[in-house]
């Protein structure tokens, strides 16, 4: 079965005196209708930068260096054309983007921001799109959402005005909602609400969706498989209980045992932060990027060629040494 999504191999650079830093580096990951993916890792991984990618947006002077993004089997993202682009934003991918209070128009109302979408990219009228504004309002759980119209952004929480982006994003009903990080500026109980809203919507649409998140709380909560990323590049990937439960990169292993552990859960292990700082893209160490702060690092981790490993099943890890380690360490507590 064709995917909805498969990108392979995206790489993205920003020009440097020397070249080109790379902010995502043979970058590969896909998602079907109806399917949630979880692209997890630590700020500046490249998970926004890739999903920038899918829509033509990345910051300038950044730009696409290689790779494919197909759609549907039938198109390739990464080569679109203005018009392709136009036929595509907002109609058939949607994004939600990390703040809305910058997302949104602070001189325009809510109901203006919905309507404009409503008749440039669904061909609505104005009164019929007005009509469909104060529905989309109400399904993202608005209240008195006819009143709210008249609203401007920055009269709404934060909570509100995430509520807002989302009901633009759906407005058109689109195939796949790219999703950068909408819950980290919000508390835990209304990030818990949108989760549910997104879950809700995909639900009733079969809409797939694609969440970046740095929580993994909130990966495991809301994603049916995961892929996780260090310095450019996916270091792992699977069923998201596959990946959380069993690691097998030592990033991974390194990003759970940072997680504190739940109000009556026990765990083994204190937690305990990763070593070390993530390396800049323009001065990447050769091999294996995260080596420097790797309990498991040797020699040959400079030669190690980051790519995800051909073992059976889905999930596949870009490291060759992890997984004979973990056995040797059981071994060591039987």
């Amino acid at each position: 079965m064709t995917p909805l999504l498969d990108v392979s191999g995206l790489t993205i650079g920003f020009p440097t005196s020397t070249g080109h830093a790379l902010a995502a580096d043979g970058v590969g990951f896909g998602v079907d209708a109806g399917e949630t993916l979880g692209l997890v890792g630590e700020s500046g991984c490249g998970k926004s930068v890739s999903l920038r990618s899918l829509l033509g947006v990345i910051p300038r002077p950044g730009r696409v260096l290689g790779g494919t993004a197909m759609w549907r089997g039938e198109r390739d993202l990464l080569d679109a054309s203005r018009g392709d682009w136009r036929a595509v934003r907002g109609r058939e991918i949607a994004m939600i983007f990390q703040d809305p209070q910058q997302s949104l128009n602070p001189v325009y109302s809510i109901g203006d921001q919905l309507v404009e979408v409503l008749t440039k990219r669904a061909g609505r009228t104005r009164r019929d799109a007005r009509a469909r504004a104060v529905e989309l309002l109400d399904r993202v759980g608005i209240p008195s959402a006819r009143e709210r119209l008249r609203d401007y952004p920055h009269q709404l929480s934060g909570g509100m005005r995430q509520r807002v982006m989302i009901a633009i994003a759906i407005a058109c009903e689109p195939a796949l909602l790219l999703a950068d990080e909408p819950t980290t500026a919000l508390d835990v109980t209304i990030q818990d609400q949108i989760l549910s809203l997104l879950a809700d919507l995909q639900a009733e649409s079969g809409m797939a969706l694609i969440l970046v998140s740095h929580d993994l709380g909130v990966i495991g909560q809301a994603c049916d498989r995961v892929s996780v990323m260090y310095a450019g590049r996916v270091v792992e990937s699977g069923d998201v209980d596959e990946v959380l439960l069993a690691p097998r990169h030592p990033y991974t292993r390194g990003l759970l045992a940072a997680v504190p552990a739940m109000p009556g859960e026990q765990r083994s292990e204190r937690i305990a932060a990763i070593p070390g700082q993530p390396p800049t893209i323009a001065d990447l160490p050769p091999g294996c990027s995260f080596a420097p702060r790797c309990g498991l690092a040797r020699a040959e981790c400079a030669l190690v060629p980051m790519e995800l490993d051909r073992r059976a099943g889905a999930h596949r890890s870009a490291c060759p040494f992890a997984d004979a380690a973990r056995r040797q360490e059981e071994r060591s507590h039987a």
